[in-house]
């Protein structure tokens, strides 16, 4: 298992499909990248080759800095994509198709984690 620690979360979907397009693909590059960079910081290794078949089981859980109620799937749909294409773009996976990556669920937690909340991913990472 390999465990990736974030300071904050990202905004729910109530919050993006509302505005325009670009602030969408703004937050998407965001996230895309700050997972980039915990995994480039992560003891995964990357696929050298797409001979060397793996799959990875994401499940992810958030604190936020603020109590309320919160709805998992807003939150879910954004860090499953954005892990998703770090793990292709980083190499990490050749392809992020149903196969090759799996997205579990997402445990949003009533502790307040200030000032900026913390979103944890594990990923259990099956080669060959």
């Amino acid at each position: 298992m390999v465990r990736l620690d974030l300071d904050g979360t990202p905004p729910s979907l109530n919050a993006l499909m509302y505005r325009n397009w670009r602030v969408h693909q703004r937050v998407k590059k965001q996230w895309q990248g700050l997972f980039g960079m915990a995994l480039l910081a992560s003891p995964l290794p990357k696929v050298h080759t797409p001979e060397i078949p793996r799959a990875i089981y994401a499940k992810a859980e958030m604190w936020f800095p603020a109590r309320r109620k919160r709805d998992e799937g807003n939150y879910r749909s954004i860090v499953e994509k954005c892990l998703g294409d770090a793990l292709v773009d980083g190499n990490y996976l050749d392809d992020d198709t149903p196969d090759k990556f799996r997205f579990g669920g997402l445990e949003i937690h009533g502790e307040l984690v200030k000032p900026l909340g913390r979103t944890v991913v594990d990923l259990f990472v099956s080669d060959g």
